[in-house]
């Protein structure tokens, strides 16, 4: 019966160890669990909050990039606007030094008829050459005195080859016609 009684202990003994292991392992299995889905939780959040400060700092350098990109372009927008005002500014002058070199090339050509009196003047149309060469010349307003416009138109024939600007889209612009008043001093 001794025998009988410790087999049935062990027995016993061995349904205990093999439900307290079953219980300990599932206890295990459960922590384990737990603690894989707390870690997961925890990737994930570091994950979601890594990539939000990805994303901040891409938009933050885009935006830097944008304003850079911005300024620049104001920039090159001054510079050509202020480009464009100094190359006005050299036309007018270069035109202004022309017109006046024209003037006082014609002026000593120009013989004023006999009998005509007053300060007259008339507007005159000159084609001309790139060199400056007379092609054709014409009295676009009167001075109300036909010797007076035919001398005039005389004086600029003599005077060819004017004088041109340098500068060709100011010649294209200015000098492809010229037309200029003819008033002699």
């Amino acid at each position: 019966e001794a025998a009988e009684h410790a087999k049935v202990e062990a027995s016993k003994a061995k349904a205990e160890a093999a439900e307290h292991a079953k219980v300990e392992a599932s206890k295990a299995k459960a922590e384990a669990a737990e603690h894989a889905k707390v870690e997961a939780s925890k990737a994930k959040a570091e994950a979601a909050e890594k990539a939000k400060a990805e994303a901040r700092k891409a938009k933050e350098e885009a935006a830097e990039k944008a304003k850079a990109d911005l300024q620049a372009e104001m920039e090159a927008e001054a510079k050509s606007e202020a480009d464009a005002e100094a190359k006005a500014a050299a036309q007018q002058a270069e035109l202004s030094q022309v017109t006046e070199a024209i003037k006082r090339q014609v002026n000593p050509n120009f013989i004023r008829p006999a009998d005509v009196v007053g300060r007259l003047k008339c507007t005159i149309k000159v084609t001309l050459m790139t060199n400056g060469t007379v092609v054709n010349v014409e009295i676009v307003k009167s001075s109300g005195d036909v010797r007076f416009d035919d001398s005039a138109e005389i004086a600029v024939r003599k005077s060819s080859p004017l004088p041109v600007p340098q500068d060709k889209e100011l010649f294209n612009k200015k000098f492809r016609p010229l037309t200029f008043i003819f008033n002699p001093q």
